[in-house]
């Protein structure tokens, strides 16, 4: 049989009352953040944006990019493979873990994101798309020169 002192159950009350509904809090946002996939980072050049994101697993024929007026869409459908044996010699699959989840992901560019859509430019390597996205002509900025 397990002590147990008056002063550790206080604390141990303490704790649950005052730390519990922080943890709560915590454990939701990891979870809110881990959904947000795939990981983006965009990097703001002077005459155009690059966006990199993580895509490990998906087939680059399988991803679509669309440009919106203020936002790029990556979208991802898995082919579910329902398949108990392999198509090679008949093998039977005992367990299935290797699953890319299907995506869809929607990327606010900076500053309006009035892009250049006919020259966006996508590249895919060791799972990391890296897109070239040119902003629009009026979006560039410009130096006047004083007479």
């Amino acid at each position: 049989m397990a002590l147990i002192s008056l002063p550790q159950i206080f604390e141990q009350a303490f704790d649950e009352v005052l730390f519990a509904p922080v943890a709560s809090h915590l454990q939701h946002h990891h979870h809110h953040q881990h959904q947000q996939w795939p990981k983006v980072d965009i990097v703001e050049h002077e005459k155009h944006y690059v966006v990199t994101a993580d895509t490990p697993g998906v087939p680059k024929d399988k991803l679509e990019i669309e440009v919106g007026a203020k936002h790029l869409t990556l979208k991802y459908d898995r082919d579910e493979t329902t398949d108990e044996k392999s198509e090679d010699d008949g093998a039977k699959v005992v367990r299935r873990e290797r699953v890319v989840e299907s995506f869809r992901r929607d990327i606010r560019l900076p500053g309006g994101g009035a892009v250049d859509k006919d020259n966006i430019s996508a590249k895919m390597r060791d799972g990391v798309l890296t897109l070239t996205v040119p902003k629009a002509a009026e979006a560039v900025p410009r130096t006047i020169a004083v007479e």
